[in-house]
């Protein structure tokens, strides 16, 4: 969440859509300012997240908009490097954490080939200072660079 986090609305449905309420919620009874992020919309009004203050999928899920929400910096870069899959990991169409919402696409052990070309790299760095690399693969999904061993 983001400095101001308290100043933002929570909402049922994105505001201006059909049947859209605010939500009365005290944000005193949050215990984290992480929360999980299952949705993403774009609107007349703006740029809207469905969020969630549990990992629990079946918890109670908000809109608000996106300035009330912090993200991960990412940096980009081009990589032209072959390597080898050594650990299983989840494979995603983006980045793990990324904004524009990365969703899951199986794992490494999914991957036929053992050895594949790797096209970009990005690395995360967390609000922490914690920084956590992905790679890429040719066949457009990116997994962390720990699933592989560099040739």
């Amino acid at each position: 969440m983001s400095k101001n986090y308290k100043s933002y609305t929570l909402y049922n449905v994105i505001k201006g859509h059909k049947n859209w309420n605010v939500l009365k919620f005290k944000w005193k009874s949050i215990k984290t300012k992480r929360v999980y992020i299952d949705m993403r919309a774009e609107a007349d009004t703006g740029k809207w997240y469905r969020i969630r203050f549990s990992k629990k999928a079946n918890t109670k899920t908000y809109w608000i908009r996106k300035g009330a929400l912090t993200f991960d910096t990412f940096t980009k870069e081009t990589f032209d490097h072959d390597a080898m899959l050594a650990k299983v990991y989840p494979v995603y169409t983006r980045p793990f954490n990324d904004p524009l919402l990365a969703q899951q696409r199986g794992t490494t052990a999914d991957i036929a080939q053992r050895v594949v070309h790797i096209t970009e790299r990005v690395q995360r760095k967390t609000s922490s200072g914690s920084v956590t690399t992905f790679y890429r693969m040719s066949n457009g999904l990116w997994t962390r660079a720990a699933a592989f061993e560099l040739q």
